[in-house]
């Protein structure tokens, strides 16, 4: 009541001391005529109406959120969403500047007065405490940023980086990485000309193309599907993978605030303080291996990513020099580019589909159509594909299910799984329905007959590097030369050159036999960090070169 009539108006003096305690609003009515006895809402109902009363309470813009819910607690930290920035709030240490971080002091000063200071900050703290531990421990799965998500219920959740409001089981974060859903989504026309785009590029694997349009069709809702898959784009000088880069890519993940592209000296630790628990995606160019330093930078960045690839994947737990851990959870699907290729273990590799771009060497009347149709790309198309995507999540999901199934006859669980989300990107590109299976059985024949022969390549590729490395020969009496293995083989063989000898068995190499044996270590160092070193060979190019022809485990070391 807005006692106007009474000496110090009690009901609006409690109203607004009330509302003081809990940083709200106190809402009095508004009446046009004014009379005795007009005090309260029902009284402006039945002078003025519902509608007066609705226009005031209902239709009027809601006051901003304010206060604070406990989350749970993890390893001496304690959790807090601060609702009017929805953002989280870790807490180690409960003095004045951190309780600031949650509320002002008016509220302090009002919850918790004390005796001897204006605040009871013991009681606050303690207080606090106790509600984080009534909660348990902190859960970082439930909390998620800016992108595409599906909820508890299964309805869709576009959480575009502003703060929300609604909140259930998954925390929604508001994000420095915001965008815009554009209100127009992209023709099958013009995606089936993009994907030609993907396509009508210079690849050594013919499905390259359907997996790069696929990546960037799901990339941007990858929070709402079961698995994000990761892309290594390569390609020697010439091939073009700078502009498709700068060109292709960049526009089809449309608006840049909706994405991550960093480039040569980022950090596993700047790219998750900067994702933080947003679902956009990673572009990564100039992911080089170079040195001993970068090839370490680049191993915890795949480590990272592993754990993106699946949204059932354990939280990374990273410690701090206050003996402090901190849980993250990664939600990005990525695009790295390199020249030289590193992925050295199995779990590594399922978790990306590597595409190799060939140089254009005499075509470049090809090469010149290509970069024509790619200068008409923009960032304007890419936020409509955002947009079909969108409409289109029912039907990736369908397709993708399918394609796992055709798949799994023929490959891994998980390469179908990754192989399966991209192709179903691919598919939502160029036609307006669910794969159906007999489609997803056929491309799965192909896909098993192609990957067949690119694992016939590889040992031929692994041996052919081998013996084309050039190494350093020192002389005797000074100076120096570069010569490759295969050459030195030769010689050695012609010659019995013990020179020879003795400088290839110093990087893991032995003839024998007459020359009718060659022996290469499985584990030389100089292998691994010199000859091999940045390639996808590094860390197993004796499983590739014991599927050569002919090629035999040896029995026993060879001195």
């Amino acid at each position: 009541d807005d006692d106007f009539e009474t000496s110090g108006n009690p009901g609006r003096t409690k109203a607004e001391e009330a509302a003081a305690a809990v940083l709200g609003k106190a809402v009095f009515p508004q009446f046009k005529n004014r009379e005795s006895g007009h005090t309260d809402f029902n009284d402006l109902h039945t002078t003025e109406g519902i509608e007066a009363v609705r226009e005031q309470l209902v239709e009027r813009a809601p006051p901003p959120a304010v206060g604070f819910t406990p989350l749970g607690f993890s390893d001496g930290a304690h959790f807090f969403l601060h609702r009017g920035s929805n953002s989280i709030k870790r807490l180690t240490s409960f003095g004045s500047a951190d309780l600031f971080e949650l509320m002002p002091l008016a509220y302090w000063e009002t919850c918790y007065p004390g005796q001897k200071s204006p605040v009871n900050w013991e009681q606050a703290k303690s207080d606090l405490i106790e509600r984080s531990n009534n909660v348990g421990r902190f859960d970082p799965l439930r909390i998620r940023g800016a992108g595409v998500w599906v909820d508890m219920d299964g309805s869709l959740v576009i959480n575009d980086g502003n703060p929300r409001r609604e909140n259930g089981h998954y925390i929604y974060l508001a994000s420095s990485n915001r965008f815009n859903v554009s209100d127009r989504a992209a023709e099958l026309a013009e995606t089936k000309d993009f994907a030609s785009l993907c396509e009508a590029l210079k690849w050594s694997d013919p499905h390259s193309g359907k997996y790069l349009a696929g990546w960037l069709a799901i990339a941007r809702i990858a929070g709402a599907l079961p698995v994000r898959p990761h892309v290594w784009l390569t390609g020697e000088s010439g091939s073009g993978k700078t502009t498709v880069m700068e060109r292709l890519v960049s526009s089809a993940l449309g608006t840049k605030s909706s994405w991550l592209h960093v480039v040569g000296a980022s950090t596993e630790a700047g790219i998750r303080q900067i994702l933080r628990a947003d679902a956009i995606p990673l572009v990564y160019d100039e992911f080089e291996t170079i040195s001993e330093g970068t090839r370490q930078r680049i191993e915890a960045v795949i480590e990272l990513l592993r754990s993106a690839w699946s949204p059932t994947s354990a939280v990374i737990a990273k410690g701090s020099a206050g003996g402090i851990s901190s849980l993250y959870a990664i939600n990005s699907p990525a695009l790295v580019s390199s020249i030289r290729v590193v992925l050295s273990n199995d779990a590594d590799r399922s978790r990306f589909t590597l595409l190799e771009l060939q140089p254009h060497k005499g075509d470049r009347q090809h090469w010149d159509a290509i970069k024509g149709r790619l200068l008409r790309l923009n960032s304007v198309f890419g936020d409509r594909l955002f947009r079909r995507q969108i409409n289109n999540l029912e039907q990736i999901t369908e397709s993708y299910q399918r394609l796992v199934d055709a798949l799994s006859v023929h490959k891994t669980v998980r390469y179908s799984q990754q192989h399966g989300m991209l192709l179903a990107g691919y598919f939502s590109l160029v036609q307006d329905y669910a794969v159906t299976s007999e489609q997803a059985q056929l491309i799965a024949q192909q896909i098993a007959t192609a990957d067949t022969d690119i694992a016939e390549r590889d040992d031929e590729e692994c041996l052919s590097w081998l013996l084309d490395y050039n190494r350093t020969i020192y002389g005797d009496v000074g100076g120096e030369r570069r010569v490759n293995v295969q050459k030195s083989i030769r010689q050695m063989i012609e010659d019995q050159d013990a020179g020879e000898i003795a400088q290839l068995s110093d990087i893991g190499i032995k003839i024998a036999d007459d020359g009718k044996a060659l022996y290469i270590s499985s584990n030389h160092h100089m292998l691994k960090r010199y000859v091999f070193a940045g390639t996808r060979w590094q860390e197993c190019w004796y499983r590739s070169l014991l599927r050569y022809p002919g090629a035999q485990k040896a029995q026993g070391a060879k001195r």
